[in-house]
């Protein structure tokens, strides 16, 4: 790596680790005064979703849901009759993040089950009768198979694709409205071959969906 990239480098761990430690010291001052909210669980999110039907549901194995520790997490496949598309949603939703549980990013989890990012980056993802949501946007693969993984962070009032834009937001939450509260969302649609534009339709769509129906779902600040 050269002298600029280490550069680079440097100054993201530095702010990285300056977002750290005003999070620990905002959720230090605020503890004792964090409202956690009343949210009813998410099995009450809609079993269809415009042309998306609940095919399945499944629970996490017990490393997994030790590892995330979420207060309550969603774990379901869904069908689309229309087009035939099938896709899975992850939804982790952490009520409080003053206990050092929080939501763990799917993009160092991805490699470490064996598959190979083949591209990454933010995407706008429209939104049904709403303003559009930045998500992030993979294309992974491991031996032929291939799928589309779209993620983001989700509050009562936002939905955020970059990480630290996202702790950041959680900062100015704890403080105007005393809550902490956030999800992890993931939807992940596979794919064969080198045709993604189906996929890709279809993860958008998919996603757009769940964020309404999330937004509905948790409580308002």
């Amino acid at each position: 790596m050269n002298e600029f990239g280490l550069f680079l480098r440097s100054k993201s761990v530095a702010l990285a680790t300056g977002i750290l430690l005003a999070q620990a010291v905002c959720f230090y001052a605020f503890a004792q005064n964090e409202r956690e909210p009343n949210t009813l669980p998410l099995q009450f999110i809609q079993s269809q979703l415009g042309g998306w039907t609940l095919a399945s549901q499944d629970r996490l194995d017990s490393a997994t849901a030790e590892i995330l520790h979420p207060d309550d997490y969603l774990y379901r496949i869904y069908a689309n009759t229309q087009t035939g598309a099938a896709a899975s949603l992850f939804v982790a939703y952490f009520k409080t993040q003053r206990t050092g549980h929080a939501p763990h990013t799917p993009r160092n989890c991805l490699p470490g089950n064996g598959w190979t990012p083949a591209s990454q980056g933010i995407r706008a993802v429209p939104v049904p009768g709403r303003a559009p949501i930045h998500v992030n946007h993979y294309v992974i693969s491991k031996g032929r198979m291939r799928s589309i993984v779209i993620y983001w962070y989700q509050t009562a009032s936002r939905a955020v694709g970059n990480e630290y834009m996202a702790k950041l937001h959680l900062i100015a939450d704890a403080i105007r409205h005393q809550r902490s509260d956030t999800a992890l969302v993931r939807v992940i649609v596979p794919f064969e071959g080198g045709n993604s534009g189906a996929a890709e339709q279809a993860a958008e769509d998919l996603a757009g969906r769940v964020y309404v129906a999330l937004s509905d779902h948790f409580p308002a600040f």
